[in-house]
C-alpha cells in the first residue's frame, strides 16, 4: 500500500505525527514520537510505501526533524523488507522506468538443490557453503577473476570435499536455473502501461552461457546492465549510479525491483524507489498497483 504525505501542510512535529497517524492508520497506542513510530511500523510485515513530498516547504527546524525521521525509517527498512519510503524536495516525480533484477525475479535460481540430489544432504550443504560462503559466488558475478580462479576458491574453502564434486557442481549449474513462465506476460503488461523496462542484475558469464534460453525476455526490454560486464555488483551503490548515468535516467523516476533487501537498500542510497520482491503471486498485484492505481 502506498501513502503520500504532503509536507507543505506540516508546521511542527505534532502536525507531522498527526498526519502520519491519520494517513497510515496507526493504532491508538501510537505515542506520536519517532521511537513510537519505529515500533508501530515494525509490528507489521506487509508491503508499505510512504512518500513525503514538498520537503522544501518546511522550516529549518522541521527539515532537521525530517532528517531524523529518515534515519528511523531506514532502521524500519532493515527490519521490514517490504517497506520503502521516498522524500521529495518538491512534488513526487512520476515513475518512468521500471528496473528488474533477474535472478529470483524474472528467472528462478534454485541454488544447489541439484547438488544435494546427487551427493546427499550433508555433502550438498558443505558444497553449498563452499560455493556461496564469504561472497565467493558474488565474485563470479563480478567478473574480475577467471572461472578457474573462482572454482579454485570454492575448492580451497573446504579442501576435504573431493574437487571433482565441486567441479561437477560448477559444470552443471544450468540445472539450477529455471525459466519463469510469467516473465514475458508480466513485462508486456508493464510495457502496456507506458513504462520503459530495463534490467540490472548480478549475473555471471558462466551462468549466462550455461542456460542462455532462460533470458528469452531480454528482447522485450530497453537495455540494462549485467554485473559481469561492468565489474561491479549490487548492493554497491556505484553500480546503481553507473546505471542511471549510462542511460541518462533520473533515479527518482525509477522503480527498482529485487528479491534482496540489501540490493533494494543500495538502490535507495542511489535515490531510486524500490520494491523487495518475494513471489510473483503475492507481489505482482502490489507492483502493478504502484505503477497504475487503476490497474485491474
Amino acid at each position: 500500500m502506498k501513502y503520500v504525505i504532503d509536507l507543505k501542510e506540516i508546521k511542527d512535529r505534532e502536525g507531522l505525527h498527526a498526519a502520519l497517524s491519520m494517513s497510515l492508520h496507526l493504532p491508538e497506542h501510537y505515542g506520536r514520537n519517532l521511537d513510537a513510530l519505529h515500533d508501530c511500523l515494525t509490528e507489521d510485515s506487509s508491503p508499505l510505501n510512504i512518500v513525503f513530498t514538498n520537503r522544501e516547504a518546511l522550516s529549518g527546524e522541521m527539515k532537521q526533524y525530517i532528517d531524523r525521521l529518515v534515519r528511523v525509517l531506514r532502521d524500519v527498512k532493515e527490519e521490514r523488507p517490504l517497506f520503502s519510503f521516498s522524500v521529495f524536495e518538491g512534488k513526487e516525480k512520476p515513475i518512468s522506468t521500471v528496473i528488474f533484477d533477474i535472478g529470483n525475479v524474472l528467472i528462478r535460481f534454485k541454488g544447489l538443490d541439484y547438488v544435494r540430489e546427487r551427493y546427499g544432504e550433508e555433502m550438498g550443504l558443505r558444497i553449498a557453503n563452499a560455493v556461496y560462503g564469504d561472497g565467493r559466488w558474488s565474485e563470479l558475478d563480478r567478473g574480475v577473476k577467471s572461472d578457474e580462479e573462482i572454482l579454485q576458491s570454492f575448492m580451497d574453502a573446504d579442501p576435504a570435499i573431493p574437487p571433482e564434486y565441486i567441479r561437477w557442481c560448477f559444470d552443471h549449474v544450468a540445472m539450477a536455473v529455471l525459466r519463469c513462465g510469467y516473465s514475458i506476460p508480466w513485462l508486456r503488461d508493464v510495457r502496456k502501461l507506458g513504462y520503459r523496462i530495463m534490467y540490472l542484475s548480478n549475473y555471471s558469464k558462466h551462468v549466462m552461457h550455461a542456460r542462455p534460453e532462460v533470458l528469452d525476455f531480454l528482447p522485450l526490454m530497453d537495455g540494462g546492465i549485467f554485473s559481469c560486464d561492468v565489474k561491479l555488483i549490487k548492493p554497491d551503490v556505484e553500480i546503481f549510479r553507473l546505471f542511471t548515468d549510462r542511460f541518462m535516467l533520473d533515479p527518482e523516476e525509477c522503480l527498482f525491483i529485487d528479491d534482496r533487501a540489501d540490493n533494494c537498500e543500495g538502490a535507495g542510497k542511489a535515490g531510486m524507489r524500490h520494491y523487495c520482491f518475494g513471489s510473483y503471486e503475492k507481489d505482482r498485484p502490489e507492483i502493478m498497483n504502484i505503477l497504475d492505481p487503476e490497474y485491474k
